[in-house]
C-alpha cells in the first residue's frame, strides 16, 4: 500500500485534489481487506509468465484469488490485458464516471 500513496504522491504532486485524492485512498484501503500471501501464492507464475514485468505478478494473482469487482491501474501492462482473469482493469477516471465524479 505504500507504494499506492508514493505514486500517486508523485503523479499528483501540485494538484489542488491532491489532498482529497488521499483521503479517499484511505477510506477505499480502510473499506477493504488485506489478502494474505499464502492464499494467492500459487498463481504468481502464471501471472509472471502474461506480464511484461513479473513483479506485477502478485498483485495479479492476489486480485484473482480476491475476486475484486475491478482493478484500479494505471499500469500499462495491466491496462493492455483489459482484465485480469474476469476482473476489468479500469482507468481512474473510468472509476471517477463510475463514481459520479
Amino acid at each position: 500500500m505504500d507504494e499506492v500513496y508514493s505514486v500517486i504522491e508523485e503523479t499528483f504532486r501540485g494538484h489542488h485534489d491532491l489532498p482529497g485524492a488521499l483521503g479517499l485512498l484511505d477510506a477505499v484501503f480502510g473499506s477493504g481487506e488485506l489478502i494474505q500471501r499464502r492464499e494467492y501464492l500459487e498463481n504468481v507464475a502464471k501471472w509472471e509468465g502474461r506480464l511484461r514485468d513479473p513483479t506485477d505478478a502478485p498483485l495479479a494473482a492476489a486480485a484473482e484469488a480476491a475476486g475484486v469487482d475491478g482493478l484500479l491501474s494505471g499500469d500499462r501492462d495491466f491496462l493492455s490485458l483489459g482484465h485480469v482473469g474476469r476482473i476489468k482493469v479500469l482507468r481512474t477516471r473510468e472509476v471517477l464516471g463510475l463514481l459520479g465524479a
